[in-house]
């Protein structure tokens, strides 16, 4: 029997994410220089703050192409290759908008509610009833899918793929506190494999470290770290991740 995938997620969540491992990693300590000539980590860790300025400084100019281009690099700085990008003015636009509407938004107090569009759309359809953000003080009832496809179509060339390592790294560095990253790391400590295309993966992350951050006492000592090291909460939560799935995968 096929495993719910919200319900492998939160179980994840609720084994990685306790006190005591929390407390006892090592990885918020501040990293002087590269451990050796593998280590991305550093780079990650030295250049993650720079690239929230930056997310922050150009979103006055957000729908100017040239903002795109230079936050399209950053994304692929922490990607190992070379970009073939749409830049889809379309999808610029729009997320210009929602930037505009959601970039203050925290993901443990925004809330939620049911999708109730697309019953009649052959596209959306399948989404009637899934799980969204609240949409108190204006905000549209939007699709996490939504919001990936349009990062892709500013991201990635072809439209067969999400994208989720590039798309949500994007997303993430847009909304820091709403939307998490989701590579194969991750995806090997929440479900313990890395298949990490499916949507439906991404979708329960997101609500499950939701209820996570809302309801589990244990979540207290993330925001502790968080307010400590003035990094969003989410970032705390991808680092645990990250380096939880990179032990697995040498196990």
């Amino acid at each position: 029997m096929k495993k719910n995938p919200y319900d492998q997620a939160l179980a994840s969540l609720k084994e990685i994410l306790t006190h005591d491992r929390i407390s006892n990693s090592h990885i918020f300590y501040d990293q002087k220089t590269p451990k050796d000539k593998d280590d991305r980590g550093y780079w990650y860790s030295k250049s993650y703050p720079v690239f929230l300025k930056r997310f922050t400084e150009t979103r006055s100019n957000n729908h100017d192409l040239s903002a795109w281009v230079e936050r399209t690099a950053y994304v692929f700085s922490w990607i190992p290759r070379i970009p073939v990008v749409r830049l889809d003015e379309n999808s610029i636009r729009a997320l210009a908008e929602l930037e505009g509407i959601f970039q203050s938004c925290r993901l443990w107090e925004i809330g939620t509610e049911s999708y109730l569009g697309g019953l009649n759309d052959p596209i959306n359809g399948i989404h009637h009833g899934e799980r969204i953000f609240g949409t108190g003080f204006g905000r549209p009832p939007l699709l996490i899918k939504e919001l990936i496809q349009l990062a892709n179509s500013v991201l990635n060339f072809g439209e067969n793929r999400l994208n989720l390592p590039t798309t949500t790294k994007l997303l993430h560095f847009m909304f820091p506190e709403l939307l998490p990253i989701f590579d194969k790391n991750v995806c090997k400590a929440l479900y313990g494999n890395s298949l990490v295309e499916d949507y439906y993966k991404y979708h329960a992350y997101i609500f499950s470290l939701q209820d996570y951050l809302e309801n589990e006492p244990e979540a207290q000592v993330i925001f502790d770290i968080a307010r400590s090291t003035k990094m969003p909460v989410l970032r705390i939560v991808d680092q645990l991740l990250f380096q939880q799935g990179i032990n697995e995968f040498k196990d």
